[in-house]
């Protein structure tokens, strides 16, 4: 189990539920409502009770890759099924891009999220401070890969580029194609330890998880030339086992990383702009043409970059319409279970 990535906060919730004929299983893969579950004893395929299908009040209730949830074994005569899911310890999710209104897990339970990012034509920093909010926003630890390195030809400066954006997030340039710094990912792949590949298609996850699988499981595309944007090759997200006992989730390209809720993860994305705000003149000032701006002062002296304060001020509202959103579902809830008793 513990090569699982179990440990005591499952073991405390699991116990919690007092259900003596359910066993403890991870979520490896979910296709369609179907999911794909490991146990103690093995593996199986199993759907979510009714019970569960009608309690959940949004997507984010579902099971999704990498949870831990109580199932009952398939028997004889009835399949096997998923009863309830555990608490999240943490959690990497983004507002569905075809439902204004519903949360989309990415992956559960990660120890460390792999943001990886092209140093080609597809870098780009203010999608970086997007991946680094979801990942301050489910409590779960980023570490950013600048792949393509041996393609770079101002290294130095695109690290920078970072650095001045996550000061306090480990960055580490790496070549995929030609394996070079590669080693710094073991600390983060050891046995039960669970990673999870984050970043737009074409930018080498794929590539990455058949390096450190030896072997050619996932497949890959080249990318385009012309914009060095990739075909999305993941279709799914799938836990998937290393040599060394690691385990990583690849997930498929993301396009889209719509904000939902939690402005907690904007704050620790954005902690130096938050900083400057305290030394406005007004509590309540909006950055646009009150006096005593810091913000604004900041942006004239070039401490501080317009596109930084735009991309922050953008997913601020994101956060905001989200919440919004989040209050009209939970109060929709609140008048079904009125109803119902």
């Amino acid at each position: 189990m513990k090569k699982l990535g179990w440990n005591d906060h499952f073991e405390k919730h699991f116990a919690a539920l007092q259900l003596t004929d359910l066993v403890p299983a991870r979520v490896s893969r979910v296709d369609r409502g179907i999911f794909h579950v490991i146990h103690e004893h093995g593996q199986c395929v199993v759907k979510v009770t009714g019970k569960f299908q009608h309690g959940a009040n949004s997507k984010f209730e579902f099971p999704s890759v990498g949870d831990w949830v109580a199932l009952e074994l398939e028997t004889e005569e009835l399949p096997g099924r998923i009863h309830a899911l555990l608490p999240r310890k943490t959690w990497l999710s983004r507002k569905l891009p075809s439902d204004e209104t519903q949360e989309q897990t990415i992956a559960a339970n990660v120890d460390t999220a792999l943001i990886m990012c092209g140093l080609d034509g597809d870098f780009n920093i203010r999608r970086i401070e997007r991946y680094l909010t979801i990942c301050h926003n489910g409590n779960t630890q980023p570490v950013i890969l600048l792949n393509k390195m041996d393609l770079c030809t101002d290294l130095q400066s695109k690290v920078s580029e970072v650095q001045a954006i996550a000061p306090k997030v480990a960055i580490y340039p790496i070549s995929v194609e030609t394996q070079q710094g590669l080693e710094v990912l073991l600390p983060y792949l050891t046995l039960g330890q669970t990673a999870a590949l984050f970043g737009s298609s074409g930018v080498g996850k794929s590539s990455l998880v058949n390096t450190l699988l030896g072997t050619q499981k996932m497949l890959v595309q080249p990318v385009r030339e012309s914009d060095s944007h990739g075909r999305h090759t993941t279709r799914h997200r799938e836990m998937i086992f290393l040599p060394n006992g690691g385990i990583i989730i690849d997930t498929p390209g993301i396009r889209e990383l719509g904000m939902w809720t939690a402005a907690e993860g904007l704050q620790t994305s954005f902690e130096d702009i938050e900083k400057l705000a305290e030394d406005c003149r007004f509590r309540d000032c909006k950055h646009t043409h009150e006096p005593g701006c810091a913000i604004k002062n900041a942006i004239a002296i070039g401490t501080l970059s317009e596109a930084r304060m735009t991309n922050y001020t953008d997913m601020l509202e994101e956060v905001k319409q989200a919440g919004e959103k989040k209050a009209r579902i939970a109060k929709r809830a609140e008048r079904r279970t009125r109803k119902t008793k």
